[in-house]
């Protein structure tokens, strides 16, 4: 390589660097987190999890035990363990660096422009997998993947799916494209370069084969380290009578959508458009479609699955150019402009609404700890009603001492407590039956108002949340001047509007 190539190559990555750099080194929002690492720190000491010792709420007795993501919580952990917040942040950037790294090795190393644009595209896209939880880790996962089936890596493959099926199940996806990839390749040889070997078959069928024994339920990374048959528990709280409710359908189901009658307009013509770009690729080939359009119908599918779709379309663009299959890039560039600026839109500000995202090595205002604090000495042995935003947060660090009544974590608990929630965030006035304190985010202002009008006092605010009291008492303010002057324009307007609906004003 000569030195005006590896000059080149330096300033793409540094100009990769710099526009993805607003992108991954932010707030650390994510509500599923902290339950992971409360679980890995469980995993770690015990080798299993006992869920009727997290929550005071109804922990349902048939829900498949931690085998397929005790890893991934493990790996959180211990990151968490070492770096602290900045280290989990860190992680968000490796496997960012590790995805765009791996899917410039399938192309053909050239530093140009429609390459930096894309993969700039795709850091933009991939931002739902960036949220620090499990899922995070498939984000380099699935450009490795990539990256070996190009390579025929065929026992890298085996490890790296043996590892993966017990951090996050998104291994199932990656399975899939194995496969998938794997007949395709087959299918291409035979059709256009008439000629395929044996050897190439059988090596694909082996490698494929000893995937399917190493991912099932008899993982050996699994037997050997997690003790998958004492997980099962049942907790009935006495002071929840949450069968005055009637259950609602599973939540998991709003994930899930039909992919063909999208309500967002710009998901649909880009994938119109996306279809077209596959139709300057001549000859089509099987590798390029069939993948395709089967991560856009997951995808689009399953709301959880569409940060998949840029890491795929990047793959399939850069092998397409490298292999010189490519035979229009202006319209090829336009339309995955297009998909993946759209892509990009639906994932990335609906969780900048939601999340309140700012720059910074540090963790969202809600996950503040002196109101928490308190509650965990003044009410030990309670309950403590909280939310689904703060509670993963509130397990973290509350456990072993005091327990949580929920959190987002949804797969522990039967529907009815999920109704039960809802039903005392309408009506805070029955929850004085069932406990005398209450710790409520900033991010929930509404939340917030409907338990004062409902007679519930304010006791402390801190910076992202407020305990109250069903007894009356006069509020105070944790947080100092010097603490207010630090926060940001957008935090300081939330901190007055809930202190001035905890003040009465």
């Amino acid at each position: 390589m000569s030195m005006h190539i590896r000059h080149q190559i330096k300033i793409f990555w540094i100009a990769l660097l710099i526009a993805s750099v607003p992108i991954i080194i932010t707030t650390i929002n994510d509500p599923d987190l902290y339950f992971h690492m409360a679980t890995g720190k469980d995993m770690v000491i015990n080798h299993t999890v006992d869920y009727s010792k997290y929550y005071y709420s109804q922990v349902t007795d048939n829900y498949a035990d931690q085998r397929y993501t005790f890893l991934g919580d493990i790996i959180l952990y211990m990151v968490h363990f070492i770096g602290q917040d900045v280290g989990l942040i860190l992680l968000r950037v490796l496997m960012v660096a590790m995805c765009c790294y791996f899917l410039f090795m399938v192309s053909d190393l050239k530093p140009d422009f429609f390459k930096l644009l894309l993969l700039v595209l795709l850091v933009l896209g991939t931002y739902q997998l960036q949220m620090i939880r499990n899922s995070i880790i498939s984000l380099g996962c699935l450009s490795l993947l990539f990256y070996m089936i190009d390579n025929r890596r065929y026992f890298g493959i085996i490890f790296l799916l043996l590892s993966w099926c017990c951090i996050h199940g998104s291994y199932l996806l990656a399975f899939a494209f194995l496969c998938i990839l794997a007949v395709c390749d087959v299918l291409d040889k035979s059709v256009y370069d008439r000629s395929i070997a044996r050897k190439h078959i059988l090596l694909w069928g082996l490698c494929i084969a000893v995937c399917f024994i190493v991912i099932n339920f008899n993982n050996p990374l699994t037997a050997s380290y997690f003790n998958v048959n004492s997980v099962k528990n049942v907790v009935q709280s006495s002071s929840l009578n949450a069968t005055i409710f009637k259950s609602d359908p599973n939540l998991l189901s709003f994930d899930f959508q039909n992919p063909f009658l999208l309500d967002r307009w710009y998901i649909r013509v880009s994938f119109m458009v996306a279809v077209f770009t596959l139709c300057v690729v001549r000859p089509i080939r099987f590798k390029y479609v069939i993948p395709f359009i089967a991560i856009m119908t997951v995808g689009l599918g399953y709301v959880r699955m569409v940060g998949y779709i840029p890491i795929v379309c990047c793959y399939i663009l850069f092998t397409a150019q490298r292999s010189n299959h490519i035979r229009k890039i202006p319209q090829t560039v336009c339309a995955v402009i297009l998909l993946m600026v759209a892509i990009g839109i639906y994932t990335h500000t609906d969780k900048l609404l939601f999340s309140f995202t700012e720059f910074g090595f540090k963790r969202n205002m809600i996950y503040s700890d002196r109101c928490a604090k308190i509650a965990a000495q003044k009410y030990k042995g309670e309950i403590t009603f909280n939310t689904m935003d703060n509670g993963s947060y509130l397990l973290w660090l509350w456990y072993p001492g005091k327990r949580v009544f929920i959190d987002t974590h949804f797969a522990p608990h039967p529907n009815i407590v999920f109704t039960a929630y809802k039903g005392f965030c309408n009506n805070p006035e029955q929850l004085k039956q069932v406990c005398r304190s209450a710790i409520i985010p900033f991010n929930t202002p509404k939340l917030i108002k409907n338990f004062i009008k409902a007679g519930w006092y304010a006791e402390y605010i801190d910076s992202g949340n407020v305990l109250l009291s069903s007894l009356k008492c006069e509020v105070k303010v944790l947080v100092d001047q010097k603490e207010y002057d630090r926060m940001s324009d957008k935090h300081k307007r939330i901190f007055n509007v809930v202190l001035s609906i905890c003040k009465g004003v």
